[in-house]
């Protein structure tokens, strides 16, 4: 069923019920209303609720709901039905420390292809008392040696200037997917 993005996804069915055998016509009329009342009321749920583990395998319903569930609803206003799948799954990446900058950069991937940039901000040991810690951060690409220095977690995201109609959603998806 394509309502649900993969060629081969098929809603369950009653199989033991329609390959099961009807006394009289009473009992073949009751086996048709239980599988018609399935097949319109149920089947797409429990195709959902079979995959809930795994929302992107679902429905697009589901696919949002868990969207919306982890705060980046936005993302339905600029991506396609298998783009938002894809974003789920980069979201549930297993690496749960670095999953919101993968997904960010899975995120502007899809939008502006190789048209970006994310480069993180490094800082010098020796300077990271409390009262300095952001005045001395830098970019790798400024500065290649990185010894005695740590990563923070700042990040510079570039995007073309024609990226522009997207920045107010990429800005409220960066704020819900990355942590600082």
């Amino acid at each position: 069923m394509m309502a649900y993005g993969f060629s081969n996804a098929a809603l369950p069915a009653l199989k033991p019920l329609v390959n099961s055998d009807t006394f009289d016509a009473v009992e073949a009329d009751l086996q048709n209303l239980f599988m018609y009342l399935f097949n319109t009321n149920l089947a797409s749920d429990l195709f959902d609720a079979n995959v809930l583990a795994n929302p992107q395998l679902g429905s697009m319903v589901l696919v949002r709901k868990a969207l919306d569930e982890m705060g980046v609803s936005v993302i339905n206003q600029i991506l396609s039905d298998n783009q938002v799948r894809l974003i789920h799954k980069s979201w549930a990446w297993p690496h749960r420390q670095k999953r919101g900058l993968f997904m960010l950069r899975t995120l502007l991937q899809i939008i502006y292809q190789n048209g970006y940039k994310i480069e993180q901000y490094w800082h010098p040991k020796d300077s990271a008392s409390i009262n300095n810690y952001p005045n001395e951060v830098f970019l790798q690409s400024q500065t290649f040696d990185v010894s005695d220095t740590f990563l923070t977690s700042r990040i510079l995201v570039t995007i073309p200037l024609d990226g522009q109609p997207y920045l107010s959603v990429l800005k409220k998806i960066a704020l819900s997917i990355v942590p600082a």
